[in-house]
């Protein structure tokens, strides 16, 4: 019942929900964990694996078998929509420049994030700091990137058995099962249903 409530909530006369509306109800479930990724890659991207007949829009029932599978769906299950989410272009396989973008649009997120969080009123509208802050996340975003370049040329030379310049499902999965930082950081698990 929460489920249909939240739903009803965000989306709008047509009952169905754009890219705009899917963040809205990622930020209402809290319940499931999900608010935190309103607006970052992982939950902009989860629109793209919950829309399954690709017509850019999100029915009730794509709605429900998404969530479903975060919140019961097997490990494999849950680390197939993990390896949707990063396959940007939908080809199959995830590249080392998908493989970086995602995790310097994660970056990105939670500067943005931070920023908006730790950011006393009074220098809200204040230009010297909000120059200072720009010049700051820009540095080290700059420096975070270069950082990742490496990391992922690591990755890839470790993980891609292959040796094709990318990763496939099975080879993914070790990436995943292999790293558990990474795994607790990218893998979608929900645990509450209601």
């Amino acid at each position: 019942k929460k489920l249909f409530f939240v739903y009803e909530e965000a989306a709008p006369e047509s009952q169905v929900l754009n890219r705009e509306d899917f963040q809205k109800v990622l930020g209402l479930l809290e319940d499931f964990q999900l608010s935190q990724y309103k607006n970052l890659p992982m939950g902009l991207q989860l629109f793209d694996v919950f829309d399954g007949n690709r017509n850019g829009l999100i029915d009730f029932s794509e709605f429900l078998i998404g969530l479903s599978k975060l919140v019961k769906g097997t490990d494999e299950e849950k680390m197939d929509i993990t390896f949707n989410v990063f396959d940007r272009d939908k080809n199959g396989f995830i590249t080392q420049d998908e493989l970086k973008e995602m995790y310097i649009n994660t970056y990105r997120g939670l500067m943005r994030r931070l920023r908006a969080t730790l950011t006393p009123p009074e220098f809200v509208d204040n230009p010297e700091a909000n120059k200072f802050q720009d010049e700051l996340i820009k540095n080290l975003q700059h420096k975070f990137e270069k950082i990742m370049n490496g990391v992922t040329k690591n990755i890839m030379d470790e993980m891609d058995k292959s040796e094709d310049g990318k990763l496939n499902r099975e080879e993914f999965k070790e990436f995943l099962q292999a790293e558990p930082f990474v795994k607790a950081s990218y893998q979608l698990k929900f645990t509450r249903w209601m």
